[in-house]
């Protein structure tokens, strides 16, 4: 992860300073999300207690884009992101998992454009993000209520791996209220490249939709 992070941080001075990119074009984008983390279930258990991996997290975003050629923009901002997901795995005595966490990410991102009338555009997104889950909230339950783990290191297959990277993917549709800002909403797909200890729990993607607003300067 130090790598990743000096490597975004090159990456911003370059794109700043270089004469390469001088007088090109800029945004800055600020995303509302809806992520929704899909939970691994071995049997079937129908209770809407239990579906915890249906409730779409909240989260937010800012990104900035910088022009490198005519309608390919690269980028790179910070991510926080909200997630709620449930798991029932063969365990002793059948009991159930479900988690309330938090991922902190980076995103390294290249977006086309592909122009339909003045101001309208769509757009392909496409790029990794570097992170790590925080402030993990876990709780069990057999039939009965939920309980929270009072010691989450207690919980099976724990570890201290919480950094993640994910393949990012999205299509979306690009509208312009005048030169200086625009708004765009996008559905979007992520897959884990590598695995956390809360893989154990969850599938290796997940998806959502992005309502952006960008400051074109």
């Amino acid at each position: 992860m130090k790598k990743s992070f000096c490597f975004l941080i090159i990456l911003v001075i370059s794109m700043l300073t270089s004469s390469v990119f001088g007088q090109k074009k800029n945004s800055l984008t600020v995303s509302v999300i809806a992520d929704n983390y899909v939970g691994l279930k071995y049997q079937n258990y129908n209770s809407p207690n239990y579906n915890y991996n249906r409730l779409f997290g909240p989260g937010v975003e800012l990104i900035y884009l910088r022009e490198i050629f005519k309608g390919l923009d690269i980028g790179t901002g910070i991510n926080y992101q909200s997630g709620f997901m449930a798991s029932r795995r063969n365990t002793e005595y059948f009991q159930y998992r479900r988690f309330h966490f938090n991922d902190i990410g980076f995103p390294i991102l290249l977006k086309k454009y592909f122009k339909i009338r003045d101001y309208d555009k769509l757009y392909l997104t496409t790029g990794i993000y570097f992170g790590k889950t925080t402030k993990i909230k876990a709780e069990y339950a057999t039939r009965g209520p939920w309980y929270e783990f009072p010691e989450i290191s207690t919980l099976e297959n724990y570890s201290d791996d919480i950094s993640y990277s994910d393949l990012y993917f999205d299509f979306g549709y690009h509208a312009s209220l005048n030169k200086l800002f625009t708004y765009s909403f996008s559905p979007f797909f992520k897959y884990r490249i590598n695995t956390t200890w809360l893989n154990y729990y969850q599938k290796n993607y997940h998806f959502g939709l992005k309502l952006n607003f960008t400051l074109n300067y």
